[in-house]
């Protein structure tokens, strides 16, 4: 019997465009090659991780294949997650009142992308999510986007509770808007800026 042909998610396919898109708006639209998929999207990072091995720039969804994109990825781990049409924000708000029903998928999508960057070792994690018939949408920090400085985008900051005690504030915003209005300029500003502390600290040690 003829073995069938293993289809390519609709993740992969859609990981592809935004690296793709990514590579655009980094060069102004030059090239589209700069950034793609990372091996497995990140699996074979995990799976060296269980091993107590750490895998240079595999870490989410998305590598620099050029060292001229490393800003970006060195800054933030990138993780990328298409479809799940049922899930809202809300979710994150409006808790299940039964204890035992898992955490929203949303929660889940934010508390992955924290787990990259800390293996990572980036300062900060970026979050992109395409649901079924609508548009992509950027979760970060709330503190990644204070540091990036604009006040002016539209946007949507949650604060919601992680547990009884801690909470998590996210600004979330389109992604077309992050495209046009975060410079590739200022994010190369901020890298420097974090690099260059990162160098005085070893000095005094």
């Amino acid at each position: 019997m003829r073995k069938k042909r293993k289809k390519s998610g609709k993740g992969s396919v859609y990981e592809r465009e935004i690296c793709k898109k990514l590579s655009l708006w980094w060069t102004d639209g030059v090239r589209d090659d700069i950034y793609w998929r990372t091996a497995s999207s990140g699996g074979r990072a995990t799976a060296r991780k269980k091993m107590g091995k750490s895998t240079v720039g595999q870490y989410g969804d998305v590598q620099a294949t050029d060292p001229i994109g490393k800003p970006l990825t060195d800054l933030c781990t990138i993780e990328i997650k298409r479809g799940y049409t049922s899930e809202t924000f809300a979710n994150l708000i409006e808790r299940h009142q039964n204890p035992k029903v898992k955490e929203c998928l949303y929660e889940r999508f934010i508390k992955q992308a924290t787990d990259e960057k800390i293996q990572a070792r980036t300062p900060y994690w970026l979050l992109i999510v395409k649901r079924n018939a609508r548009e992509p949408i950027v979760l970060m920090s709330y503190r990644f986007y204070r540091q990036l400085g604009y006040d002016f985008i539209p946007e949507a900051r949650l604060t919601y509770h992680i547990n009884e005690e801690d909470f998590n504030e996210v600004f979330v915003c389109l992604l077309e808007d992050f495209l046009v209005y975060v410079q590739p300029e200022d994010i190369k500003e901020i890298w420097k800026k974090i690099t260059a502390r990162k160098k005085k600290k070893k000095i005094r040690q």
